[in-house]
Order: C-alpha cells, then structure tokens, then sequence
C-alpha cells in the first residue's frame, strides 16, 4: 500500500514539474526571451573527429523533452544583461561543465542565427579545436535544476542526434554535411 502511494506521488510530481516547464517554455516565448542573444562552444577534438556535447539529465526537462535525452546540446546559454559573450560563455561553462579559466583566444569567432520553430536567435558561436578529448578537461557539475552530463561524440552521431543548435553550428564550423552554411538541413527529429 505505502509503495503504490509512493508511485502516485512521484507521478504527481512528475506531471507537476512537466507543467512548471510549460509555463517557463511559454513565458520565455510570449516575453521574446527566446530571442535574447545566446553564446555557444563548439568544441571539436580532431584526432578523434569527436565533438563535446552536453545533455540534459534531469527528469522534469527529459519529460518536457519528451523522452528525447538522446538530444545533444552544444555547451552555452543566454547572454545576462550587462555581460560580454566571452563573460557569459566562461559563465555557462562553469555551470554546466565545470570549466573555468577557459583562454579563448584559440577559439574562432562568428555570428550565427538558430532556428526555433518560427523564431530565430542571434548565436555568438566560438569554435575551438583541441587534439584530443583529454586536451579539454571537463567534469559534471553537482545540483542545480538542469543538471547535465557531457558526452564526447562522434561527429555524425553529434550531428544526429543534436539540436538545430548543435546542427547549425556544426555546419557554420565546417563539420557538418553542408560545410559553411548557416541553415538546418534536416528537420527536427
């Protein structure tokens, strides 16, 4: 008896974190928060042809995903009022890879647009190139409602399975399978 009631409640909560993720969704719609600027890392180990991607792991934002945690991210996020986009990409990092200190000069610099559905944001995109994996240390951060994982992957499969994000960037970067385009070949998955 206790462990059925256990179960409803965890359904409860389930459905209770899907709706709180809706109505954060729309607000960030309807108040064009969705069209604030992004910043993003691109970060392509060439001996290995392998990209990083990061993951969401949290249960509510797999829920609001649908059940797609196959769907890779490119590390990055929004830009805070007041910060330059190399302050809001050494702050992303740190949140959701744990990277800190990152120099980047090395990296190469663009400005992209990515598709949302009718909705397009302005994306500062750095692209950086490292030998190997363990070249770009990087370690799963503890707590926080939208915990992620990182994962190396290789490029096709990083393409696949990324977001437009991911896709769009990957294309921008020349690693896609339409080199330098700034355009999503292939529809969402």
């Amino acid at each position: 008896m206790k462990r059925q009631k256990l179960e409803e409640l965890i359904q409860k909560s389930k459905i209770l974190c899907m709706m709180a993720g809706l109505v954060r969704g729309a607000v960030w719609y309807f108040t064009g928060r969705m069209n604030n600027p992004g910043v993003h890392l691109l970060v392509h180990a060439t001996q290995t042809n392998e990209v990083l991607c990061v993951h969401p792991t949290s249960e509510a934002y797999q829920i609001l995903l649908r059940f797609r945690s196959f769907i890779c991210h490119v590390p990055g996020g929004g830009i805070d009022l007041g910060e330059t986009p190399e302050q809001a990409l050494c702050r992303e990092l740190v949140e959701e890879i744990c990277v800190d200190g990152l120099e980047l000069s090395q990296a190469q610099q663009s400005e992209i647009l990515v598709s949302y559905g009718k909705l397009q944001n302005p994306v500062t995109l750095f692209y950086l190139k490292v030998d190997r994996p363990k070249d770009f240390p990087v370690s799963t951060p503890r707590g926080g409602e939208f915990l992620r994982n990182h994962q190396w992957r290789s490029v096709e499969t990083a393409y696949r399975s990324g977001n437009s994000c991911m896709r769009t960037a990957m294309n921008c970067s020349g690693l896609g399978p339409v080199p330098g385009s700034a355009t999503d070949p292939l529809p969402a998955e």
